[in-house]
Protein backbone atom coordinates (compact mmCIF):
# COMPACT_ATOMS: atom_id res chain seq x y z
CA UNK A 1 0.00 0.00 0.00
CA UNK A 2 3.32 2.24 0.71
CA UNK A 3 4.25 1.57 -2.82
CA UNK A 4 0.92 2.10 -4.19
CA UNK A 5 0.54 5.76 -2.65
CA UNK A 6 4.13 7.01 -3.08
CA UNK A 7 2.78 5.98 -7.31
CA UNK A 8 -0.21 7.97 -6.86
CA UNK A 9 -2.04 4.69 -7.89
CA UNK A 10 -5.74 3.54 -6.65
CA UNK A 11 -6.40 0.34 -4.87
CA UNK A 12 -8.82 -2.14 -4.60
CA UNK A 13 -8.81 -4.80 -1.82
CA UNK A 14 -10.28 -7.83 -2.36
CA UNK A 15 -11.36 -9.33 0.60
CA UNK A 16 -13.97 -11.94 2.05
CA UNK A 17 -16.80 -10.37 4.03
CA UNK A 18 -15.76 -8.47 7.66
CA UNK A 19 -14.08 -6.25 9.00
CA UNK A 20 -10.14 -7.53 7.95
CA UNK A 21 -10.02 -5.22 4.73
CA UNK A 22 -11.21 -1.90 6.86
CA UNK A 23 -8.93 -2.55 9.99
CA UNK A 24 -5.80 -2.98 7.51
CA UNK A 25 -7.00 0.54 5.40
CA UNK A 26 -7.36 1.59 9.48
CA UNK A 27 -3.82 0.55 10.52
CA UNK A 28 -2.26 1.70 7.08
CA UNK A 29 -3.84 5.36 7.77
CA UNK A 30 -2.54 5.18 11.38
CA UNK A 31 0.79 4.49 10.26
CA UNK A 32 1.35 7.03 7.64
CA UNK A 33 -0.26 9.72 10.05
CA UNK A 34 -3.14 9.97 6.99
CA UNK A 35 -6.49 11.25 7.68
CA UNK A 36 -9.50 9.47 5.86
CA UNK A 37 -12.79 9.58 4.49
CA UNK A 38 -15.64 6.96 4.88
CA UNK A 39 -17.94 5.84 2.16
CA UNK A 40 -20.34 2.85 2.69
CA UNK A 41 -22.03 2.27 -0.94
CA UNK A 42 -24.77 0.07 -0.90
CA UNK A 43 -27.49 -0.11 -3.46
CA UNK A 44 -29.37 3.33 -2.34
CA UNK A 45 -26.43 5.69 -2.60
CA UNK A 46 -27.19 8.50 -5.35
CA UNK A 47 -24.88 11.07 -6.52
CA UNK A 48 -25.97 13.51 -4.32
CA UNK A 49 -23.59 11.17 -1.40
CA UNK A 50 -20.53 11.68 -3.53
CA UNK A 51 -20.54 15.33 -4.34
CA UNK A 52 -22.77 17.50 -2.25
CA UNK A 53 -26.16 18.28 0.02
CA UNK A 54 -28.02 20.59 0.69
CA UNK A 55 -27.79 21.51 4.21
CA UNK A 56 -29.35 24.11 6.88
CA UNK A 57 -26.44 25.57 8.82
CA UNK A 58 -27.14 29.36 10.76
CA UNK A 59 -30.39 29.62 9.24
CA UNK A 60 -28.78 29.57 5.66
CA UNK A 61 -29.20 26.79 2.92
CA UNK A 62 -25.56 25.87 1.72
CA UNK A 63 -24.20 23.33 -0.52
CA UNK A 64 -21.85 20.89 2.17
CA UNK A 65 -19.40 18.57 0.51
CA UNK A 66 -19.76 14.96 0.61
CA UNK A 67 -16.28 12.39 2.15
CA UNK A 68 -15.51 12.02 -1.84
CA UNK A 69 -14.81 15.93 -2.27
CA UNK A 70 -13.49 16.81 1.61
CA UNK A 71 -11.09 13.95 0.59
CA UNK A 72 -10.17 15.51 -2.81
CA UNK A 73 -9.81 18.98 -1.45
CA UNK A 74 -7.84 17.66 1.89
CA UNK A 75 -5.50 15.00 0.16
CA UNK A 76 -6.96 12.72 2.27
CA UNK A 77 -7.61 8.67 1.93
CA UNK A 78 -10.93 8.08 0.34
CA UNK A 79 -12.22 4.50 1.81
CA UNK A 80 -15.10 3.27 -0.69
CA UNK A 81 -16.48 -0.01 1.02
CA UNK A 82 -19.16 -1.95 -1.01
CA UNK A 83 -17.97 -1.13 -4.67
CA UNK A 84 -19.58 -4.38 -5.68
CA UNK A 85 -23.08 -3.15 -4.09
CA UNK A 86 -22.87 0.26 -6.38
CA UNK A 87 -25.83 0.55 -8.48
CA UNK A 88 -24.69 1.68 -12.32
CA UNK A 89 -25.87 5.21 -12.00
CA UNK A 90 -23.04 6.04 -9.75
CA UNK A 91 -20.38 4.10 -11.90
CA UNK A 92 -19.76 7.17 -14.10
CA UNK A 93 -19.04 9.57 -11.34
CA UNK A 94 -16.73 7.31 -9.46
CA UNK A 95 -15.09 5.83 -12.49
CA UNK A 96 -14.92 10.43 -13.38
CA UNK A 97 -13.32 10.60 -9.76
CA UNK A 98 -10.66 8.50 -10.05
CA UNK A 99 -9.64 8.11 -13.49
CA UNK A 100 -9.08 12.15 -13.93
CA UNK A 101 -9.49 13.18 -10.22
CA UNK A 102 -12.72 15.78 -11.96
CA UNK A 103 -15.88 16.01 -10.62
CA UNK A 104 -18.76 18.81 -11.41
CA UNK A 105 -20.14 19.98 -8.54
CA UNK A 106 -24.17 21.04 -7.38
CA UNK A 107 -22.37 24.61 -6.24
CA UNK A 108 -21.59 25.04 -9.72
CA UNK A 109 -17.74 25.00 -9.00
CA UNK A 110 -15.53 22.00 -11.05
CA UNK A 111 -13.35 19.65 -9.20
CA UNK A 112 -10.31 19.52 -11.29
CA UNK A 113 -7.00 17.37 -11.21
CA UNK A 114 -4.00 19.14 -9.58
CA UNK A 115 -1.68 18.96 -12.97
CA UNK A 116 -4.52 20.43 -15.10
CA UNK A 117 -5.19 23.38 -12.53
CA UNK A 118 -1.42 23.86 -12.27
CA UNK A 119 -1.06 23.97 -16.24
CA UNK A 120 -3.89 26.61 -16.32
CA UNK A 121 -2.54 28.77 -13.72
CA UNK A 122 0.80 28.47 -15.38
CA UNK A 123 -0.45 29.71 -18.71
CA UNK A 124 -2.67 32.71 -16.88
CA UNK A 125 0.52 33.78 -15.62
CA UNK A 126 2.63 34.29 -18.75
CA UNK A 127 -0.50 35.56 -20.76
CA UNK A 128 -1.06 38.24 -17.85
CA UNK A 129 2.30 38.65 -16.66
CA UNK A 130 1.69 37.98 -12.96
CA UNK A 131 2.22 35.27 -10.29
CA UNK A 132 1.02 31.55 -10.19
CA UNK A 133 -0.25 32.17 -6.90
CA UNK A 134 -2.68 35.23 -8.33
CA UNK A 135 -3.59 32.89 -11.45
CA UNK A 136 -4.53 30.26 -8.68
CA UNK A 137 -6.54 32.41 -6.42
CA UNK A 138 -8.02 33.78 -9.56
CA UNK A 139 -8.83 30.72 -11.04
CA UNK A 140 -10.56 29.52 -7.49
CA UNK A 141 -12.83 32.50 -7.77
CA UNK A 142 -13.98 31.67 -11.18
CA UNK A 143 -15.14 28.14 -9.81
CA UNK A 144 -12.12 25.91 -10.53
CA UNK A 145 -11.18 23.55 -7.50
CA UNK A 146 -7.96 22.10 -7.37
CA UNK A 147 -7.47 18.25 -6.04
CA UNK A 148 -5.03 17.61 -3.62
CA UNK A 149 -1.72 15.25 -4.85
CA UNK A 150 -1.80 13.17 -1.71
CA UNK A 151 -5.77 12.49 -2.69
CA UNK A 152 -5.79 8.42 -2.82
CA UNK A 153 -8.87 6.07 -3.60
CA UNK A 154 -9.05 2.38 -1.50
CA UNK A 155 -12.16 0.40 -2.34
CA UNK A 156 -13.31 -2.70 -0.61
CA UNK A 157 -15.02 -5.12 -2.40
CA UNK A 158 -16.07 -8.95 -2.11
CA UNK A 159 -15.31 -11.49 -4.93
CA UNK A 160 -18.12 -11.61 -7.31
CA UNK A 161 -19.58 -13.96 -8.22
CA UNK A 162 -18.40 -16.36 -5.31
CA UNK A 163 -20.58 -13.64 -3.11
CA UNK A 164 -23.67 -11.81 -3.95
CA UNK A 165 -23.14 -8.29 -5.70
CA UNK A 166 -22.90 -6.25 -8.76
CA UNK A 167 -19.65 -7.22 -11.00
CA UNK A 168 -17.38 -3.88 -11.81
CA UNK A 169 -17.34 -2.68 -15.25
CA UNK A 170 -13.78 -3.07 -16.91
CA UNK A 171 -13.04 0.29 -17.10
CA UNK A 172 -13.74 1.48 -13.35
CA UNK A 173 -12.33 -1.85 -12.53
CA UNK A 174 -8.55 -1.03 -14.72
CA UNK A 175 -8.49 2.39 -12.53
CA UNK A 176 -7.48 0.36 -9.25
CA UNK A 177 -4.51 -2.14 -8.89
CA UNK A 178 -5.92 -4.97 -7.25
CA UNK A 179 -4.94 -7.30 -4.36
CA UNK A 180 -6.31 -10.27 -3.26
CA UNK A 181 -6.72 -10.66 1.12
CA UNK A 182 -6.35 -14.16 1.08
CA UNK A 183 -8.17 -15.74 4.27
CA UNK A 184 -6.34 -16.35 7.41
CA UNK A 185 -4.99 -19.90 7.57
CA UNK A 186 -4.59 -21.94 11.50
CA UNK A 187 -1.18 -21.13 12.00
CA UNK A 188 -1.97 -17.30 11.42
CA UNK A 189 -4.55 -16.90 13.54
CA UNK A 190 -2.85 -18.60 16.19
CA UNK A 191 -0.18 -16.47 16.44
CA UNK A 192 -2.50 -13.54 16.84
CA UNK A 193 -4.38 -15.25 19.82
CA UNK A 194 -1.54 -16.43 21.28
CA UNK A 195 -0.37 -11.82 21.41
CA UNK A 196 -3.49 -11.55 23.10
CA UNK A 197 -2.10 -12.62 26.79
CA UNK A 198 0.46 -11.02 29.02
CA UNK A 199 3.07 -11.83 30.44
CA UNK A 200 1.08 -11.85 33.91
CA UNK A 201 -2.38 -13.09 32.03
CA UNK A 202 -0.72 -15.23 29.41
CA UNK A 203 -3.56 -16.97 26.92
CA UNK A 204 -4.33 -20.57 27.52
CA UNK A 205 -2.91 -22.23 24.49
CA UNK A 206 -6.00 -25.29 24.53
CA UNK A 207 -8.42 -22.31 24.51
CA UNK A 208 -6.02 -20.35 21.80
CA UNK A 209 -5.95 -23.74 19.58
CA UNK A 210 -10.40 -23.83 19.98
CA UNK A 211 -10.87 -20.63 18.89
CA UNK A 212 -8.52 -20.99 15.80
CA UNK A 213 -10.09 -24.14 14.82
CA UNK A 214 -13.55 -23.26 15.42
CA UNK A 215 -13.20 -19.83 13.64
CA UNK A 216 -11.62 -21.92 10.51
CA UNK A 217 -14.67 -23.83 10.73
CA UNK A 218 -16.63 -20.56 10.47
CA UNK A 219 -14.77 -19.41 7.69
CA UNK A 220 -15.52 -22.88 6.03
CA UNK A 221 -18.97 -23.33 6.19
CA UNK A 222 -19.42 -19.56 4.75
CA UNK A 223 -17.87 -20.26 1.92
CA UNK A 224 -19.83 -23.54 1.13
CA UNK A 225 -23.14 -21.20 2.11
CA UNK A 226 -21.51 -18.78 -0.70
CA UNK A 227 -20.76 -21.31 -3.57
CA UNK A 228 -24.10 -22.61 -2.83
CA UNK A 229 -25.81 -19.23 -2.81
CA UNK A 230 -23.81 -18.36 -6.29
CA UNK A 231 -24.72 -21.84 -7.90
CA UNK A 232 -28.43 -21.20 -6.77
CA UNK A 233 -28.35 -17.95 -8.47
CA UNK A 234 -26.93 -19.35 -11.92
CA UNK A 235 -29.94 -21.75 -11.67
CA UNK A 236 -32.50 -19.06 -11.24
CA UNK A 237 -30.73 -16.96 -14.24
CA UNK A 238 -30.88 -20.48 -16.49
CA UNK A 239 -34.23 -21.29 -15.34
CA UNK A 240 -35.53 -17.91 -15.91
CA UNK A 241 -34.30 -17.30 -19.97
CA UNK A 242 -35.28 -20.92 -20.67
CA UNK A 243 -39.14 -19.66 -19.13
CA UNK A 244 -39.04 -16.59 -21.20
CA UNK A 245 -37.78 -18.34 -24.59
CA UNK A 246 -40.56 -21.05 -23.83
CA UNK A 247 -43.42 -18.26 -23.33
CA UNK A 248 -42.55 -16.06 -26.76
CA UNK A 249 -42.19 -19.26 -28.63
CA UNK A 250 -45.83 -20.66 -27.62
CA UNK A 251 -47.58 -17.50 -27.54
CA UNK A 252 -49.08 -16.67 -31.02
CA UNK A 253 -48.12 -13.65 -33.16
CA UNK A 254 -50.85 -11.36 -32.14
CA UNK A 255 -53.33 -11.04 -35.82
CA UNK A 256 -54.42 -7.51 -37.79
CA UNK A 257 -57.34 -7.64 -36.35
CA UNK A 258 -56.03 -7.49 -32.85
CA UNK A 259 -54.29 -4.56 -33.90
CA UNK A 260 -56.92 -2.95 -35.83
CA UNK A 261 -59.09 -3.10 -32.89
CA UNK A 262 -56.54 -1.55 -30.66
CA UNK A 263 -55.74 1.26 -32.53
CA UNK A 264 -59.65 1.88 -33.77
CA UNK A 265 -60.28 4.68 -30.59
CA UNK A 266 -57.61 6.65 -32.18
CA UNK A 267 -58.85 6.72 -35.68
CA UNK A 268 -60.52 9.79 -36.68
CA UNK A 269 -63.08 8.79 -39.66
CA UNK A 270 -62.79 10.42 -42.69
CA UNK A 271 -66.17 13.02 -44.01
CA UNK A 272 -67.22 12.47 -47.74
CA UNK A 273 -68.12 16.03 -48.92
Amino acid sequence: MMQKVELRQDMFLVSEPGPRARGLVAAFCDLMGREAEFVALTRDTCESDLKQRREIRDGALVWANQAPVEAALHGRVLVLEGVDKAERNVLPTLNNLIENREMALDDGTFLTSPERFDALARERAAAGATTEAAAAAALEAEGLRRASQAFVVVAIGVPVPKFAGNPLDPPLRSRFSCFDLKREGIATRLATLVNVGTASDPADPAAVRQLARLADALDGARDADADAAAEKLQKQKALTTTTEAAAAASSPAPSARIYARAAAPFLTPLSVG
